[in-house]
């Protein structure tokens, strides 16, 4: 119990609570400056910080991020070609805020991320192009190696 307390403000979407339950990870939609970003700030929403950034037309389009389980590494899927709106699985690094492609596989929905205990991959929920109905796939870090689960 007890009283509630707002503790960030515009969030869009879900959120992520990183592995030591010490920060937040969300996005961001923001109109006028046409862009989503990815940001981190501590429980309290102080801190915030911009991870990365993404015009509209390549927005983020996962459900939330996805903390590595040591918290360096961050798992997120974005629009990735704008014509057919297909998707890709990208990491980021934490400590330099690089984003960079998992994979080259093209996803038609790439929307739940988890990584797994040993950090060694990503498990997904989601459809590559050739299929509309989603399935469970792992996609082996950092090679990028893709593997359909379930059918």
């Amino acid at each position: 119990g007890g009283v509630e307390q707002r503790l960030s403000g515009h969030i869009s979407g879900r959120f992520a609570l990183s592995p030591d339950g010490k920060y937040l990870a969300y996005y961001r939609r923001d109109g006028s400056a046409a862009e989503t970003s990815v940001l981190t700030s501590m429980l309290d929403g102080t801190n915030e910080t911009v991870i990365a950034k993404r015009p509209f037309d390549r927005a983020f389009s996962s459900r939330a991020p996805a903390w590595s389980p040591d918290g360096k590494l961050m798992a997120v899927s974005a629009i990735d070609d704008t014509f057919t709106q297909s998707q890709e699985i990208f990491v980021i690094d934490l400590a330099d805020q690089r984003l960079a492609p998992l994979t080259n596989q093209q996803w038609a929905a790439a929307q739940t991320l988890v990584w797994e205990r040993s950090g060694q991959g990503i498990f997904a929920i989601g459809a590559d192009r050739s299929e509309t109905v989603q399935q469970v796939w792992h996609i082996a870090y950092p090679s990028g190696r893709v593997e359909r689960l379930s059918n």
